[in-house]
């Protein structure tokens, strides 16, 4: 008896998978086709298996049995295994299988022995690894975080955080350029091209930091002939071109060419990049429309030289001054890469790319870190290999291969039965993802040279017989019989489950549109393909349920979850999912694209900024015309005309004599400002949206879920962009993660069971559906390559082009360098892509299992990503889906509920409101915690620091009225700001002499120009008062002139506008804060300090966050100083120093804490009185 079979496993028949329809409970079940496979891959355990497993036949069963195998024989323990998947929701769910598995084992088991060792597996299962394989690498490093040169608490970046990073990095990298080579910059614009235009560039090149860019000196090539041929090419055009406009307009041709001449006339002598910028209008494709030339023969005329121009001068210039821009692009962006590593590393932080590249090199130097390793985890298990990075292959076979002294692990032999790799190579769709096809080749040939062998599944649970059937025969014909290196062979699948005789694949036609339109199809389709799901689940349509499913209740007739609707990207997801809600039909939507764009993001975006710079009077408008708000433009000019255009003042005055609607918009805008002063930035965030009503609004929208959950994204992103930010530049933060990163729709219900899915196919990878439908016939493009990587040879090789931005919104990335042999990389990158296309139709295809349904545009075929299938015939004998009548309309589909499920969903949203509302993590700003109660004693008459001689009736103007406000405070604060990092405050070293001007700088510049600069801008205007930039010079020269003003130019070092913050737990609260706050409740405290709420948890970490007005370093410590434009209450200043002393003092700590160096004094400087207090 074989250990199998002592175990009671079936070898390789995935038990969770439907079992034959028509078939005898009782009997056994027939063989599968592939039973040989199956049965090694649990009992042959000293051998290294790649098991190529088709889609549907039990991937992951297999790599589950095979570890329960390895348990019940002894050959391995579950702390010595390692199974690694694609995703963290993979992982969870191979846990879930292997525990399931293991316990069944356990129970079934009937050898002594055997049944030890599995009770002993499922009681060490957490000993365990299954997880991704980054999380498999961390695990490796922080077992050896000093071999591998990390930081032992080393921190593991998300994609969003890395993202920011690079961005700094980037930032950082140029600032240094500019600072101590500005030669660099100069250089790289006399070629046309702005260091920001590279970002691309660098981002690509640390994607890919494991690859060498090919890289080629070209000379500068000469362009004088270029030039005078190009000014014979417009004289010629401009004898060609009509004398007027034609009555219809200037056609595509002839609007380019009268652009060209106006460019040409401005061309400057010898700009070379001038020139170049100006050939790039012959890669453009005008049409002429002839009617609108003289006559025919001129138009084709015209059009016949501006193409020959392109093949013959413009093109094969472009391409050379192309090539010789490529390498000192390359060369510019390098040491931008190194500084983001060295940026991470210092700040003990590794992204995902890190922490491969890091355990390989770790396992690659470190042979006796790779023999311990090695003997720690003797058994890799790897799902989903066909997706697998280059790197990751290269770490599998490090830890699992011998010799541990050979570095290069092509060239490692995998240890007996060390190494299970399970994929499909049919569905490896990831290559933008870095998986590589090639790698996957290389991997199945090492293997099978170090005496492991391939094993082929081919018995499909999933589909019925005749999907299977047309599946077969459609990919058949179109996979080569063996693999080329670029596709693999196909392999047929056989089909485990019979089926009814009935047509598995029809067709959905969408009739002609209107030019043919993207949104005009989708609008069509996704209306019929609603309407079609709405049918069937009112019984238009019977499924066959499998044994397993008639057990859980399910019959024939069809539920919105057994529906999946698949396009080939993430465009017009939302339009499916609003069609189907519309006929009450709920759906799912995941990874939909376009978040930036979605009008809720926007609206929301839009009033957040407004708020963040109130004096923006673009910002203003746009809140109060757009959604929220949607004042006429009636009403706005009415406004408008009440303020005398003075619209960036609306938020800062009184609105009694305001017009309605107007009036009641600018006071809920007013409230909302106040909000974001008295909260903390993320808290005033929240606040605000769930004043704005938008998140219930949403909801009960079409595709509310999804627009509801674009909103609740919006605040997962602001709270992970962290505290120590001020309500601006969260804003600010946010906008830029928002509109630069891709970020994918949100969804208010993920997961929720009964809704048709909506996602794009590269969500679809393992997912499955009684019914497919393949939807949105258009948008079908050509992409052409971007890069290519060869990987033969000992290193990889990279032909990076050179891409920068859009020159519009809508525009494709304008191609800036070329790689020597860009054309021949380029056009063996194309096999690889068109290659890749193929198998994410095989991805589409195999997802069903019973009823596949394509959507077919027959006015336009070629626009469709489906109309391969088309050219391929396989759809020739489909029949068309059968509509509902009366113009497509059916009922929505309706469910009965109780009230009493009413109350009890009521009150379940409200726990999980009240349980919501139960802080994680408190963030508070220390300007809210503000000292009450008495002044301490003697500060109430304390007068502070006198006011330098001859400035005495300076400081006392500014006490008088005076203009005053958040923008007027904000302003004094940058203008303090620039003096000190422009170096302006050497001429007050000293005090002023006599017939000195205390305005002027070190230059001898007016401080007035700095001072108007900053009035402008934060919006200051002059009206009926003082001129602004006068007030802020009144108010800034005491204090340069003062004491404190003079220590500062005399400082070792000096910090303006620090963000600073303090975590301590909630518990501690009241102790650092000096009783301004704590736990206990409202009112805990008897006089009105705002305590936390009394379910708030002793250790729930609580983050203090603010920002420090002016630190400077002597040589004892520390000196805090704190601007304050508060006028002084009954002219004592003892009541403003106990309010804002908590705040001082927190700060304080706060800098202790980050510098390790005291701070020996704190002052409060009050600007309207010129005076300086120390706080104590």
């Amino acid at each position: 008896m074989t250990d199998q079979a002592a175990g009671g496993l079936r070898p390789g028949r995935p038990e969770d998978k439907p079992s034959p329809q028509g078939t005898d409970p009782g009997a056994l079940p027939p063989p599968l086709p592939d039973q040989a496979a199956r049965t090694r891959i649990v009992e042959d355990l000293e051998t290294c298996f790649l098991v190529e497993a088709g889609a549907g036949s039990g991937k992951t069963h297999s790599l589950v049995s095979r570890m329960v195998s390895l348990i019940a024989s002894g050959r391995a323990h579950p702390s010595q295994m390692a199974a690694i998947t694609f995703t963290r929701k993979a992982a969870a769910e191979l846990r879930e299988r292997f525990q399931i598995r293991l316990e069944a084992a356990a129970a079934a088991e009937t050898d002594p022995v055997r049944r030890a060792r599995l009770q002993a597996g499922v009681a060490a299962l957490d000993q365990a690894f299954l997880g991704t394989i980054h999380a498999f690498c961390a695990r490796l490093l922080r077992e050896r975080p000093v071999e591998a040169g990390l930081d032992p608490a080393f921190e593991e970046l998300t994609e969003d955080e890395e993202e920011r990073g690079l961005r700094a990095a980037w930032e950082a990298y140029l600032e240094e350029v500019r600072q101590e080579a500005p030669q660099r910059l100069e250089a790289l614009r006399a070629l046309g091209v702005e260091p920001q235009e590279l970002y691309g560039l660098f981002t690509t090149l640390h994607r890919y930091a494991d690859v060498e860019p090919v890289t080629a000196d070209r000379p500068r090539p000469e362009l004088a002939p270029v030039r005078e041929a190009l000014a014979r090419f417009v004289a010629e055009m401009e004898r060609l071109l009509p004398a007027t406009e034609p009555p219809k307009g200037w056609d595509p041709l002839q609007t380019r060419l009268r652009r060209l001449r106006q460019e040409v006339q401005l061309l400057p002598e010898d700009d070379d990049a001038a020139l170049i910028q100006v050939l790039t209008h012959f890669e453009a494709r005008p049409s002429v429309t002839k009617n609108r030339w003289p006559d025919p023969d001129t138009a084709e005329a015209a059009l016949a030289a501006f193409q020959a121009f392109a093949q013959t001068v413009a093109g094969p210039a472009l391409h050379a001054w192309r090539e010789f821009l490529h390498r000192p692009l390359i060369d510019f962006v390098r040491p931008a890469i190194a500084r983001a590593a060295w940026q991470r590393h210092e700040a003990g932080q590794v992204s995902f790319q890190d922490l491969l590249l890091k355990t390989a090199q770790l396992l690659r130097d470190q042979p006796e870190v790779r023999r311990s390793l090695g003997a720690r985890y003797t058994h890799l298990l790897v799902d989903e290999f066909q997706d697998t990075d280059p790197v990751q292959a290269e770490v599998l076979f490090l830890l699992t291969g011998e010799p541990v002294e050979e570095r290069d692990w092509r060239q490692l032999t995998p240890r007996p039965g060390s190494l299970f790799l399970v994929g499909d190579p049919k569905q490896s769709i990831y290559r933008f993802r870095r998986a590589d096809i090639d790698v996957y080749q290389q991997v199945k040939e090492l293997l099978v040279r170090g005496g492991g062998e391939v094993l082929q599944l081919t018995a499909n649970f999933r589909s019925v017989q005749p999907l299977i059937e047309w599946v077969n025969e459609t990919f058949r014909r179109s996979f080569p019989e063996r693999g080329d290196g670029v596709q693999p062979g196909y392999a047929p699948l056989v089909a485990v489950r019979p089926g009814r005789e009935r047509a598995p694949v029809r067709v959905l036609e969408v009739p002609p549109v209107f030019r043919h339109t993207q949104d005009g199809i989708a609008e069509e389709d996704s209306a019929r393909v609603a309407a079609w799901i709405a049918w069937a689940c009112q019984g238009g349509l019977e499924l066959e349920r499998t044994p397993e499913e008639r057990a859980r209740g399910l019959d024939g007739r069809p539920r919105p979850g057994d529906f999946l609707l698949l396009h080939w990207d993430r465009a017009k997801l939302l339009a499916y999912a609003e069609a189907l809600e519309a006929r009450g039909i709920p759906a799912e939507v995941t990874g939909a694209k376009g978040y930036a764009g979605a009008w809720e993001v926007a609206a929301f975006l839009d009033l957040l900024e407004a708020l963040a710079d109130p004096a923006d009077p673009v910002q203003l408008l746009a809140v109060l015309r757009g959604p929220l708000f949607g004042l006429s433009d009636q009403a706005l000019y009415e406004l408008g005309e009440r303020v005398g255009g003075r619209w960036a003042l609306l938020l800062d005055r009184s609105l009694d004599e305001l017009p309605e609607p107007g009036r009641a918009a600018l006071a809920q805008l007013q409230h909302w400002l106040r909000l974001t002063e008295a909260l903390p930035p993320q808290a005033a965030l929240e606040g605000i949206l769930e004043e704005t009503g938008l998140l219930p609004w949403t909801a009960a929208l079409p595709a509310g879920a999804s627009r509801a959950g674009n909103l609740l994204k919006l605040v997962e992103v602001a709270r992970s962009l962290g505290g120590g930010r001020s309500f601006p530049r969260l804003v600010q933060a946010l906008g830029e993660v928002v509109r630069q990163q891709e970020l994918e729709a949100g969804s208010l219900f993920p997961g929720r069971p009964q809704a048709v899915r909506v996602m794009n196919l590269h969500r679809a990878k393992g997912l499955e559906a009684p019914v497919v439908i393949l939807a949105y016939p258009a948008g079908a493009r050509e992409h052409p390559p971007t890069f290519h990587i060869r990987r033969e040879g000992e290193a990889a090789r990279g032909f990076f082009p050179v891409w920068g931005p859009p020159a519009s919104p809508f525009g494709r990335p304008q191609l800036l360098a070329l790689p020597p042999d860009w054309e021949a990389a380029a056009a063996r990158e194309a096999r690889y892509l068109e290659a890749e296309d193929l198998r994410l139709l095989y991805v589409a295809a195999t997802r069903a299992r019973e009823l596949l349904v394509i959507s077919r545009y027959p006015a336009s075929p070629e626009r469709s990503p489906w109309h391969r299938l088309e050219v391929a015939g396989a759809l020739d004998h489909a029949p068309t889906v059968d509509l509902p009548k009366e113009g497509g309309e059916a009922a929505p589909v309706r469910v009965r509920v109780e009230p009493a499920q009413i109350a009890a969903a009521c009150e379940a949203t409200q726990e999980a409101l009240a349980r919501a509302r139960i802080p994680t993590t408190i963030h508070l700003a220390a300007s809210d915690l503000e000292g009450r109660g008495p002044a301490a004693e003697g500060l109430a008459a304390w007068d502070g620091e006198a006011v330098p001689p001859g400035l005495e009736e300076v400081a006392a103007a500014q006490e008088e009225a005076e203009p005053g406000g958040r923008r007027w405070g904000r302003a004094f604060h940058r203008l303090v700001e620039l003096l000190i990092r422009e170096g302006r405050l050497a001429p007050w070293r000293a005090a002023p002499q006599e017939g000195t001007s205390p305005g002027r700088g070190m230059d001898g510049l007016p401080e007035e120009a700095l001072a108007r600069y900053v009035a402008q801008e934060a919006g200051l205007a002059q009206e009926e008062g003082p001129d602004p930039a006068a007030v802020l010079v009144g108010w800034v020269q005491p204090f340069l002139a003062s004491a404190l003003g003079r220590r500062v130019a005399q400082a070792q070092r000096v910090e303006v506008e620090v963000p600073l913050a303090l975590a301590v737990p909630a518990g501690e609260l009241a102790a650092v804060t000096g009783g301004v706050i704590g736990l206990g409740g409202p009112g805990a405290g008897g006089d009105g300090t705002p305590w936390l709420p009394p379910e708030t948890a002793p250790d729930t970490p609580a983050v203090i966050h603010g920002q420090a007005d002016l630190l400077f370093r002597e040589g004892d410590g520390w000196v805090l100083v704190d601007f304050k434009t508060d006028r002084l209450p009954a002219g004592k200043a003892g009541p403003l120093v106990a309010r804002y002393g908590p705040q001082l003092r927190l700060y304080a700590t706060a800098w202790e804490r980050v510098t390790g160096e005291p701070v020996k004094e704190r002052w409060l400087y009050l600007v309207r009185a010129g005076q300086a207090y120390p706080v104590p």
